[in-house]
């Protein structure tokens, strides 16, 4: 009798990893959901009822007053940004950065540098700022400079939070229920390894999910904005183009253009300088020759 438990104990637990329409996770997901994710509506039932359903309490009631995940379930958003910024003096701007991202409770996670000396010294940093001061840094950033260029990303992630925490749940529950099963077993050592082996399968599926929620975590919990900025002394923002301004651009355009196309054809002939000389020479030699034997040919005729 134990042995036919174990087996199929790790049958379960082999349908649970699965993924299959009959694996644990997907047979029972809503009890995980109630008891994990809308932990805060648990806290708020009355003392000796349970909100879960058929949990305590007088059953059917409960029921109705279940609360709705949408409303309970706190969105899980990651934001990031970029921002690209023009400034006129790069002297004291990597530490105006830094005051910038100290002040709104963040941190640097990247910086790099290019100092070259000249007019286009520029700079890229990566900082992580709390949510909760997202809109508030992006508003100091802008204020560094002259803003080029900006774009924010949303990403929702709570449909994926929530299914790990629910995962998690349901792999807690196996694996008490294995641990249970392995304390009380009396059967052969085969089986005992077997389902040892099972339990250390599902402790490496719960901690790669517990990882992956930590992350998950991690991100909507600090924003992550790119700032870059680069050093351009009297610049004018660009204007909505007049027909003064198209007609001058366009003059500028054709004059460069004009002066490419005379300094490629002077690079031509100076760079093939010899090949040139080499085919004059030959054409010249051709024609005084072809010349000859034209003289040569009207003075037959006309002796003839």
């Amino acid at each position: 009798m134990r042995t036919t438990l174990i087996l199929m104990l790790i049958g379960l637990a082999t349908g649970c990893s699965g993924g299959g329409p009959m694996s644990w996770e997907a047979t029972a997901p809503s009890t995980a959901m109630d008891s994990n994710v809308f932990h805060d509506a648990n806290k708020t039932a009355p003392s000796g009822t349970s909100s879960l359903p058929g949990v305590g309490g007088t059953g059917g009631p409960q029921e109705a007053e279940q609360p709705v995940p949408s409303k309970v379930t706190e969105r899980k958003i990651i934001y990031t940004a970029n921002i690209n910024l023009i400034v006129d003096n790069f002297d004291g701007f990597e530490q105006k950065v830094a005051d910038v991202v100290s002040q709104h409770g963040g941190y640097l996670a990247s910086s790099n540098l290019d100092r070259m000396q000249g007019e286009r010294r520029s700079g890229r940093w990566t900082a992580r700022v709390p949510v909760d001061r997202y809109e508030e840094f992006l508003s100091a950033v802008r204020q560094l400079g002259v803003p080029s260029s900006q774009n924010q990303n949303a990403q929702d992630v709570t449909e994926e939070f929530v299914d790990l925490d629910a995962r998690i749940a349901n792999k807690r529950r196996l694996e008490a229920r294995v641990l249970e099963l392995l304390d009380r077993s009396e059967d052969e050592i085969q089986h005992v390894i077997e389902v040892e082996r099972e339990l250390a399968r599902i402790r490496e599926e719960i901690e790669r999910m517990e990882g992956r929620l930590r992350f998950l975590k991690d991100q909507t919990a600090m924003t992550t904005v790119t700032i870059s900025a680069r050093e351009e002394r009297d610049y004018v923002p660009p204007e909505a183009p007049t027909l003064g301004s198209r007609l001058g651009m366009a003059w500028t355009n054709s004059l460069d253009r004009t002066t490419t196309f005379l300094q490629d054809g002077l690079v031509f002939f100076v760079g093939n300088a010899i090949a040139l000389v080499v085919w004059l020479a030959g054409l010249c030699i051709a024609w005084l020759v072809l010349k000859s034997v034209w003289k040569r040919f009207r003075r037959s005729a006309a002796s003839a």
